[in-house]
């Protein structure tokens, strides 16, 4: 397997601000939603229409091409470049799939099987050009990427503002002075105020894991489910009172930490209350206590062991 180039967090904001740009461009103005009657699915098996310009063409096939360019630059880091290049048209097309048959239930927009078909091959075009070049236009260790962080703004500041004050721009639609200043203040500062806010890294070391803890999270929720619905129907015949148990944990990672309390808080009957400030003890509500101390055991487990495999 050829050795895969790293990718730069840049790609990935990026592709995701564009993204977010087009769904915004498609939909908008977001008023007026109504069910049409109709199958969501009829307009893919429309003929092609009798009146179309070519500069409608055209921009639905260049306004995704950056898309899927950075699109393709962000999976080149995880997968394999041709995987990566399928991923990326495999993407536009959903995208383009999604964001037309949401507008069978906008007034102002209809959807096109043309549409479908030009952002395509945008993406096509884009994924193509992505894999040739986006790599090394968004790897660390390009000369690119080296003299942006010496005469711009290194790391995260710098890519997420770039992003932002790019955005900030289009938005606008101008390039004024006020604009550019704005733009650039608010660029540096929003990274700064949520550098707290940004995940970790991760990195899932045992998929097989990652699905039987999926399994079982979901056979606890089915019966948790069923044991909340008989104390609610029939309150008389609560056999145990609610309360509170510490559960001492081993886990350190954030990211593993993260999932834990979705799990608790997701299985009925169950919430994550408190954890310590070392993160080695966490205080959960229990809407049946009958032995604290299998409650613990049960809960270190079926899901902290787990979560410590996949992610420590």
């Amino acid at each position: 397997m050829p050795l895969q180039r790293r990718s730069s967090p840049l790609a990935a904001y990026f592709a995701a601000a564009i993204g977010v740009l087009i769904v915004y461009a498609c939909l908008h103005p977001f008023a007026g939603w109504r069910d049409p009657g109709l199958p969501v699915f009829e307009f893919l098996t429309l003929p092609w229409p009798r009146y179309y310009t070519w500069v409608d063409l055209t921009v639905n096939v260049i306004g995704i091409v950056p898309f899927s360019f950075a699109l393709t630059a962000t999976l080149m880091g995880r997968l394999p470049r041709a995987w990566a290049v399928l991923g990326a048209i495999v993407g536009c097309f959903l995208l383009s799939l999604s964001v037309e048959t949401l507008q069978n239930f906008l007034p102002s927009r209809v959807p096109s099987n043309v549409d479908v078909g030009c952002n395509t091959l945008g993406g096509v075009l884009g994924a193509l050009a992505g894999g040739r070049w986006g790599g090394r236009l968004f790897d660390p260790r390009s000369g690119l990427t080296r003299w942006r962080q010496r005469r711009i703004v290194p790391g995260h500041v710098g890519e997420i503002g770039l992003v932002l004050l790019g955005l900030w721009l289009l938005l606008n639609r101008s390039l004024s002075a006020g604009h550019l200043v704005l733009g650039t203040v608010l660029a540096l500062a929003i990274p700064l105020l949520t550098a707290g806010l940004r995940p970790l890294p991760v990195r899932i070391r045992k998929p097989g894991t990652v699905l039987r803890l999926a399994l079982t999270v979901v056979a606890d929720t089915t019966r948790s489910n069923l044991a909340v619905a008989r104390l609610l129907l029939a309150p008389g015949r609560r056999r145990h009172p609610a309360g509170f148990v510490h559960i001492p944990l081993d886990v350190r990672d954030p990211n593993a930490l993260a999932v834990l309390a979705m799990i608790v808080c997701i299985t009925p009957g169950t919430a994550w209350a408190e954890i310590s400030l070392d993160r080695s003890m966490l205080l959960l509500h229990v809407l049946e206590v009958d032995d604290a101390q299998a409650i613990a055991a049960d809960v270190k487990q079926r899901y902290e062991r787990p979560l410590m495999e996949i992610f420590e």
